[in-house]
């Protein structure tokens, strides 16, 4: 396959999406087989170590914001009269259906973050209560002696450490949650990606 032809498939499966969008990601990659050319690849060749052209268009979607999806999704849409009919009468149905299951991933996605935010603000507590442990400290050693000191200098450091360990778990745990979104995001966009049918 030359790079028209792979440039030529690429285009026909982005049909729906606007124009401006199309030609950008075509540009980058007729970019990316000119660059392998110069590479010292034939033509043939850098386009064989390109991915397939329906990978390609998947990738470029799954790169489109979810408006320009859904707006790319309704433009190749043709409904006839009867599944507009359909989907009026099923209104009742359907939407409350879809907004459940909107608002159930929407509450999941944010008790994953009240949970990453309650645990930092318990490390932020750790993290002030050892501060004081060490000021207490402080004012041990001056005025009550010694067995109070170390009882509140053992106690900032089993603070600290407790801080540190739980700083280590809000860290993980923002991680997940940020890949929680991502996962969510792209399982959004997957679904409005039509599936296209290999010739």
């Amino acid at each position: 396959m030359n790079k028209e032809s792979y440039l030529a498939q690429i285009r026909q499966l982005l049909q729906s999406l606007p124009e401006e969008d199309r030609e950008r990601s075509l540009a980058f990659y007729a970019e990316s087989i000119d660059d392998r050319i110069e590479d010292g690849m034939s033509e043939e060749e850098a386009v064989a170590s390109m991915e397939s052209p329906e990978e390609a268009a998947k990738a470029i979607l799954m790169d489109m914001p979810i408006p320009k999806l859904v707006k790319a999704r309704v433009k190749e849409k043709h409904m006839g009269a009867l599944e507009i009919i359909l989907l009026v009468l099923g209104f009742p149905l359907w939407f409350p259906l879809l907004l459940t299951v909107l608002i159930l991933g929407l509450t999941v996605y944010l008790v994953v973050w009240t949970l990453v935010l309650s645990l930092g603000a318990v490390v932020l507590a750790l993290g002030l209560s050892a501060v004081a442990g060490v000021i207490a400290a402080v004012y041990f050693i001056i005025k009550a002696g010694l067995p109070l000191f170390l009882l509140a200098l053992g106690a900032a450091l089993v603070l600290t450490g407790l801080a540190i360990l739980f700083g280590f778990a809000v860290v993980g745990m923002g991680r997940l949650a940020v890949m929680l979104g991502k996962a969510m995001v792209r399982g959004l966009k997957s679904l409005l990606i039509r599936k296209e049918e290999k010739a």
